[in-house]
């Protein structure tokens, strides 16, 4: 009946967290043990952490008082001894205290502790996955008394091992899918949204509460120069660099997105078209301010409103573009100017006897 009793117990908490200090009260309850103590080893099966303590909690809080620290949480560096004399069996019964933690604590310590608290046997009960050890249970009883139920206990060091490793393999499965998912709706190189995310947040924000809503798009200048000039990595930073401005001076609620190479779009819902170019210009100013290398952040803006249900929200974005892209077209002149001017200075910058040679070749020119 105690069999199935665990087994249920371990099987009813498969979907919450990880209790350590219910399941280390459980295995001083089966042992007749003073003290348990809940050990957890890193993946490698060496370093450890003391993940619970069981047992008179105003004799812990003196113990620990001797020791000078808490030992719950604490880890504890790989010790060959004590791994040595565990090795052989699933359950190692020492006769006393300091015969298992040889030099890791104050042998002093340890028999002042042993004579004043009458501790007997301490037996370690590996916690195991097939071959690999994934933690113990440290059982420490009193003086003239001796574990109890052995078979039960390594039964329930068997049944955590299972446990521990079914909830770490449940965790790492969630992290993927977290992953994934993320992965699925966001842009690698700047974290923002991507198109996919983009255009479903359009669909699902393309209510009447949410009217008027503005769709801002913006292209940034001097990436293609960038590109040539540096290399792909330089204007990959230029282009994490404008997204983080961007993302930092976007307001709650308003959803930013990289939708193409050089393109990031924004939602405002509840956003009417006179709101538009004070945001535009917060945004502008912001970039304005910050540089990479030499080369200024600089994007072209364009903008549209749906005013009415009846309108298509992807009409509106597409007019949003089509104003972008003639605002860009106005402006290349200038920006592809002050584009060549940076990667100049910074080149020249880089390079002085590159500047000198420029200059050079300039003013031979001038004369012919």
């Amino acid at each position: 009946l105690k069999i199935i009793e665990i087994a249920k117990r371990f099987l009813e908490n498969l979907d919450i967290d990880v209790d350590y200090d219910e399941i280390n009260d459980q295995m001083r309850a089966l042992s007749g043990a003073r003290y348990s103590v809940f050990n957890l080893f890193d993946d490698d099966g060496l370093d450890f952490t003391t993940k619970a303590i069981s047992g008179d909690r105003k004799v812990l809080e003196k113990v620990f008082g001797y020791f000078g620290y808490s030992i719950i949480g604490k880890r504890w560096h790989y010790d060959p001894v004590r791994a040595k004399k565990i090795k052989s069996n699933r359950i190692t019964v020492f006769n006393r205290l300091r015969d298992l933690t040889g030099d890791v604590i104050n042998e002093t310590i340890i028999e002042s502790l042993e004579s004043m608290y009458q501790i007997g046997q301490v037996a370690v009960v590996k916690i195991m996955n097939k071959h690999r050890m994934i933690g113990d249970f440290t059982l420490i009883m009193t003086k003239g008394e001796s574990l109890q139920r052995p078979t039960i206990i390594e039964l329930f060091a068997s049944q955590t091992g299972l446990f521990l490793e079914k909830k770490k393999s449940d965790e790492k499965l969630r992290k993927t899918n977290e992953q994934i998912a993320y992965m699925s709706y966001h842009d690698q190189l700047t974290g923002l949204y991507n198109r996919r995310f983009f255009e479903e947040e359009m669909r699902r924000l393309d209510t009447e509460r949410n009217l008027p809503i503005s769709l801002v798009i913006m292209d940034v200048n001097g990436l293609k120069l960038t590109n040539d000039a540096f290399g792909h990595s330089a204007g990959d930073e230029l282009l994490k660099k404008i997204a983080a401005t961007t993302q930092k001076h976007c307001r709650e609620g308003e959803i930013i997105a990289r939708i193409g190479g050089d393109e990031i779009a924004i939602i405002l819902p509840a956003s009417d078209e006179n709101d538009i170019p004070n945001f535009i210009k917060r945004i502008a100013n912001a970039l304005d301010k910050h540089r990479y290398g030499f080369i200024k952040l600089s994007v072209a803006f364009g903008f549209a409103t749906k005013k009415s249900l009846d309108e298509d929200i992807f009409s509106v974005f597409k007019t949003a573009e089509e104003r972008m892209y003639h605002n860009k077209l106005l402006e290349s002149g200038k920006m592809h100017q002050k584009t060549v001017d940076s990667i100049l200075e910074m080149l020249f910058h880089q390079n002085r006897r590159e500047e000198k040679h420029a200059h050079s070749v300039k003013q031979l020119c001038e004369d012919i």
